[in-house]
């Protein structure tokens, strides 16, 4: 115990013994609602008991409130998970190994159905790095001791490979996630996957791409582009247009497409 950091010099129990303990007063708050704007409240959980009661608890929670949906485009099958559990699992042992402990609140995870899921912890970053530094690998520990045991039971993978795993993971999807770190809490929040998404942000890059090779498209340039019909290749343009990514140029068959 004394080797784990669980027992100081006088044989008396640590906070890391506490924290790993069933009398472990730091929980989980899980709160469901429909939409961002938080108008329709679905459902409330709370997590507690040792740490990985709790890790294991909310992980499990959060799986079932994340959909499988499977895409099947001609040759390709493809299951997409709106949260992959490799992501849930990040940011949970994130928020646990990571947070402030000096103060007695409960981390908070809010469900949006329609959006996201926000992860808030208390404590911000530790040391003197930035967002920028953990996105890019870079690892400073609050809680050393509890990192350890996690990593003993093979919970944590990597020092500093979390935040920049997902942010790889939502790059190659064309999506982007949220991370703040504000004067007393961090702040996660990943964006729901959806077939919709995926296959609207492939056509974006696609698009995106010949654009800047090309700098200008036509809408049936496009449509040969994308492999797609009319109706759905001129919805892709919208779309892009009200995002702000290009602009119409022309009237009529004249009509053409640029990047802002």
């Amino acid at each position: 115990m004394k080797n784990l950091f669980m027992l100081d010099n006088n044989g008396n129990y640590t906070n890391l013994a506490l924290l790993l303990s069933d009398q472990n007063p730091y929980t989980v708050k899980v709160a469901t609602y429909q939409s961002v704007n938080k108008t329709n409240f679905l459902d409330r959980k709370e997590f507690g008991g040792s740490l990985l009661d709790v890790y294991d608890k909310t992980l499990s929670y959060l799986k079932i409130n994340s959909a499988t949906y499977r895409l099947i485009d001609s040759s390709i099958r493809e299951d997409i998970e709106e949260y992959p559990e490799f992501i849930l699992r990040e940011i949970i042992l994130n928020s646990l190994i990571h947070r402030d402990y000096t103060v007695l609140t409960s981390n908070i995870i809010n469900i949006y159905k329609d959006d996201s899921i926000e992860f808030i912890s208390y404590g911000s970053l530790y040391g003197n790095i930035t967002i920028e530094d953990v996105l890019a690998g870079l690892s400073t520990s609050r809680n050393p001791h509890l990192q350890s045991i996690f990593m003993r039971l093979k919970r944590v993978e990597a020092i500093g490979s979390g935040l920049r795993r997902v942010n790889s993971y939502y790059k190659s999807k064309n999506l982007d996630f949220l991370v703040k770190a504000l004067p007393s809490s961090f702040v996660v929040r990943l964006p729901r996957i959806t077939i919709d998404k995926i296959s609207i942000k492939d056509d974006y890059k696609i698009i995106i791409d010949y654009l800047d090779k090309n700098g200008e498209i036509t809408r049936k340039q496009a449509e040969r582009l994308l492999n797609k019909e009319k109706t759905t290749t001129s919805n892709v343009l919208s779309k892009m247009i009200s995002d702000k990514i290009i602009k119409k140029i022309g009237k009529g068959p004249n009509t053409k497409y640029i990047k802002i």
